[in-house]
């Protein structure tokens, strides 16, 4: 169809059914037009690289209502039925809301997957001949085939553990970007994909900076050992990571555990501070030694971290308590399990760490003399 005149279009504007005066005038009249058609549509005046087949102007005005693109000094329409790219509904709640996503139709897309996760459907089959086995196969194929299945059946366990774990998205994607490196790799070929996903969960944590230890993690899965998450662990470390990654997963501090030990048992925000400020001070971060009183091989040097742990939480929580600063009262039987080791390991371990209480507790905590009338009365006597 050839190019049309703006004005020209539709029976009721043609230039014989007007007046006289605005035939004579036919750039008035498109102006006027114009700005009618801006008072209902959206139009967007841009310059583009052709030129106007009339007038030779670059500039154009793109009537999205109509799909049409007129040239803004002579009024032809050098495009009609264009396509409109942008989106197809939008939402009203969002309308006055400025930085609004409007574009809302369809589901988000994946990178993981080779299609960006937008696949055809083919909706009912053939009822004769061959062709329904045919659309059965391509809707298969085409949708669920590939390594695109692996990807989309570790992303529903990752997040499955995750909830299990109380994780968050950014951890979840993370998780699911190793396990795509680990798979692109061929490392999971012939072995667990649950331990590798787990493994991958692990190093998201640790690299999103959120204390979560291997026996926890391991849990959560009734389909692998804590022994094959380790492996699946460290071979990701070894030829997954990049040498940043590497970096931030190689171990947690045990000091960052205390934030979600001490919100369990039901304690605030001091309990944490001096939890994290003691357990640095017995155990400094990134492999430094000890200096002054603490120089050299201490007695809870032999005792395991969740030992340790378990004593600073009891020590700090009786310890408050006699300063009477909180009156929470936690049971040493209560740590025991959240920390996941023996009552008795625990008062032992406090013994350890109770000679050396005048450099190893924060100044801002207590007192020298509330810290002796808390060992006079054995802690609170909280068992």
């Amino acid at each position: 169809m050839p190019p049309q005149l703006a004005y020209g279009r539709g029976s009721g504007n043609t230039p014989g059914a007007d007046s006289a005066a605005n035939h004579t005038d036919p750039l008035g009249r498109l102006g006027s037009a114009l700005e009618e058609m801006t008072t209902t549509n959206e139009l967007h005046r841009e310059v583009h690289d052709f030129e106007c087949a009339e007038c030779g102007s670059l500039t154009y005005v793109d009537d999205h209502a109509s799909g049409d693109r007129i040239c803004d000094s002579c009024g032809l329409v050098a495009e009609a039925h264009a396509i409109d790219e942008h989106s197809e509904w939008r939402t009203f709640n969002d309308s006055d809301r400025p930085g609004a996503d409007m574009n809302r139709v369809g589901g988000p897309v994946n990178n993981l997957l080779s299609n960006g996760g937008i696949g055809s459907t083919v909706i009912g089959k053939a009822t004769k001949g061959d062709a329904g086995g045919l659309v059965q196969t391509l809707q298969r194929v085409g949708n669920t085939g590939g390594p695109d299945r692996a990807i989309i059946a570790a992303q529903g366990t990752i997040n499955r553990l995750a909830d299990n774990l109380g994780l968050t998205r950014n951890i979840k994607d993370c998780a699911t970007e190793l396990f795509k490196r680990a798979l692109d790799a061929g490392l999971v070929k012939g072995r667990s994909h649950s331990a590798f996903c787990l493994g991958a969960i692990m190093h998201s944590c640790r690299i999103n900076n959120l204390g979560r230890s291997f026996e926890e993690v391991s849990k959560v899965s009734d389909q692998c050992t804590k022994k094959a998450m380790t492996k699946a662990f460290k071979t990701m470390q070894t030829n997954v990571l990049t040498a940043q990654e590497r970096v931030l997963t190689v171990g947690a501090h045990p000091a960052d555990y205390m934030v979600r030990l001490c919100n369990q048992l039901g304690l605030g925000a001091q309990h944490q501070k001096a939890c994290q400020d003691f357990y640095e001070n017995a155990v400094p971060r990134g492999g430094k030694e000890r200096s002054g009183s603490l120089a050299g091989i201490r007695p809870w040097d032999s005792r395991s971290p969740p030992s340790v742990t378990g004593a600073i939480l009891y020590i700090v929580s009786s310890l408050f308590l006699a300063a009477g600063k909180s009156d929470v009262k936690v049971p040493i039987s209560e740590i025991s399990n959240t920390v996941g080791t023996s009552a008795q390991t625990i008062k032992s371990t406090v013994k350890d760490l109770q000679a050396d209480f005048a450099v190893l507790l924060p100044s801002w905590i207590a007192s020298p003399q509330q810290v002796e009338k808390m060992i006079e009365d054995g802690y609170g006597g909280s068992e």
